[in-house]
């Protein structure tokens, strides 16, 4: 995957999850609103609905007081109380009618009369407006029981044959000597609506026993509105015409004892418009969100491309010090960025300056040796190691220069160098010096070498071939002589701490020398440990017992012929 896709991407991620979370909280926040909104205007009505049935109970305990005080109605009860068969004459039903007009002139109020067992008084309908139909069937034991406290009661009652409800309102009638109780009278007053069914955006209703009350609902919505009223949830959703509403249940006269059928107020407010109202929400923060994808995209676009621009550059310019071009630069820039830039061009001019040392220290000094330096693994101070030394240097050189500019000679002696140092590094030697028209060469040291002494002899035979082979090319016609010893020597960096060079000291180089200057042209002569390690297929000829300067000893020589 690539940096410019990872970083689309990362831009999709980010704006798509600040959406997401925006989308999220408006939502949230937007219903928590309309849900408190709801909640508040639910419980605003049911306060004004609570105001309004305070004033009516209040109407009525009135009326219940001033009908109730009638002499003659309370003689009629305890006439009708001594004699079940007797019911109230028609002086009761004018004073109870006079009472009530009194109260309340054309004030819709209708009265019931009970006896002291609950049971109601025939002919006492009669009592009210000519069209009212008052339903109320109580249980003869709750009303007794409402008698027996002597307290009263407010509750509803469905109409009959209409919509709407009557506001009811029940008290005892006290003898006005005893306090006996006599009976009871209901008062009732019609309503007609809720008064809110015009409001779109909220359904209400009234369930009285299980029957909707309410004017205007449909069978469906009435059907829905009972099914609330058995809930035994204060609130939930339904579906109402088609479209979601929230319902909320307000219990109305639950504290009757049973004198009252159960009734209750249910307000469904449509939660459409809230829906409507989050669908437009969505599709504008959707759009918002696309805009800013858009938007985020191109500024992804941009950024890739200005970062992928330097870094593509700084990897082209890595890949060209990576393969040896050292002058390769990256182009400067401001920021980080540029920071960057100016930093890789300055370990570029670094690298580059090692470089040259490293380069120049490997034309001054053997690679292996050169390796080792700079690897730190030669200390200051020398070592005592088993090496085979080679010393090759030019038959009749004084001759062959003599005449030469010196730098015609220089430009000969390199020409000779070259291939033998060539020569030198296959059998896995180090060229150690070049000292005039001489190279000497290491076996052993500064890096262990298995076979130093086959190798080193192998290297002298090599040299003398190849100088053959320049030789018959039709090069300068140079012939070169070979001493190879073989012993205990010390080796190490030797110096100061400001100037140094690894450098060999010992016997054996003062031999090889000597063996050396024993050989004829193109000849190569080694010493006895020398021959040893060749090995028995080696086929040398005894230059017998030499007496070489520097030794007080005569050393075994031997003209190598052959390796075998």
């Amino acid at each position: 995957m690539t940096f410019r896709l990872r970083l689309f991407l990362a831009m999709l991620l980010l704006v798509a999850a600040v959406t997401g979370a925006a989308l999220w909280i408006a939502e949230r926040s937007m219903s928590d609103a309309f849900s408190h909104a709801l909640t508040a205007r639910f419980e605003e009505r049911v306060g004004r609905i609570a105001k309004v049935r305070e004033v009516r109970a209040e109407e009525a305990r009135g009326l219940a007081a001033a009908v109730a005080r009638s002499v003659r109605l309370q003689a009629a009860l305890i006439e009708h109380a001594e004699d079940p068969t007797a019911t109230p004459g028609d002086v009761v039903h004018e004073i109870a009618r006079t009472a009530l007009d009194e109260r309340k002139p054309g004030g819709g109020w209708t009265l019931r009369l009970v006896d002291t067992r609950g049971r109601a008084i025939d002919g006492a309908e009669k009592l009210g407006p000519a069209n009212a139909q008052l339903a109320w069937n109580p249980d003869p034991a709750a009303v007794a029981a409402a008698l027996k406290a002597g307290m009263g009661v407010q509750g509803l009652l469905p109409a009959i044959g209409r919509e709407g409800w009557w506001e009811a309102y029940f008290a005892p009638v006290l003898d006005a000597e005893s306090d006996a109780v006599l009976g009871g009278l209901l008062l009732a007053l019609s309503v007609t609506d809720s008064g809110d069914v015009a409001n779109a955006n909220l359904r209400t209703s009234v369930v009285i026993g299980g029957r909707v009350v309410s004017a205007g609902w449909d069978a469906a919505a009435a059907q829905t509105f009972a099914a609330l009223a058995e809930a035994k949830t204060s609130r939930s959703e339904v579906t109402l015409g088609g479209e979601p509403h929230v319902a909320f249940l307000h219990r109305l006269g639950d504290d009757d004892g049973g004198v009252f059928p159960p009734a209750v107020e249910v307000s469904a407010f449509s939660l459409a418009e809230n829906q409507r109202q989050r669908r437009a929400l969505r599709e504008r923060v959707l759009g918002v969100g696309a805009l800013a994808l858009v938007a985020a995209s191109l500024v992804a676009l941009l950024i890739a491309n200005s970062l992928a621009r330097p870094v593509r550059e700084l990897v082209t310019v890595t890949d060209s010090i990576r393969r040896g071009d050292f002058s390769a630069r990256a182009t400067p820039r401001s920021g980080e960025l540029g920071a960057l830039a100016t930093a890789f061009n300055t370990m570029a001019g670094d690298l580059a300056l090692k470089d040259r040392y490293r380069n120049m220290l490997d034309l001054v000094s053997d690679p292996h040796i050169a390796e080792d330096l700079i690897a730190g693994g030669l200390e200051l101070g020398g070592e005592e190691r088993d090496v085979s030394v080679v010393f090759c240097d030019i038959r009749g050189f004084t001759a062959l220069s003599e005449g030469m500019a010196p730098t015609a000679v220089i430009e000969m002696l390199n020409e000779h160098f070259t291939p033998l140092t060539r020569v030198v590094y296959e059998h896995g030697g180090v060229v150690l010096h070049f000292v005039g028209d001489l190279i000497i060469a290491l076996f052993g040291a500064p890096r262990a070498h298995e076979h130093s002494e086959r190798s080193a002899a192998a290297c002298a035979l090599g040299l003398v071939a190849e100088r053959a082979r320049l030789n018959a090319a039709g090069g300068r016609k140079i012939e070169v002589g070979v001493g190879v010893a073989t012993g205990r020597v010390v080796a190490g960096r030797m110096g100061s701490r400001d100037r140094l060079n690894y450098s060999v000291f010992g016997a054996r180089m003062n031999l090889a020398s000597r063996l050396c200057s024993q050989a004829g042209p193109m000849q190569v002569v080694i010493d006895a440990p020398t021959l040893a390690g060749c090995g028995p297929a080696a086929r040398a000829t005894a230059l017998g017992a030499l007496k070489l300067k520097g030794f007080t000893e005569e050393i075994e020589a031997y003209r190598l012929e052959e390796l075998g």
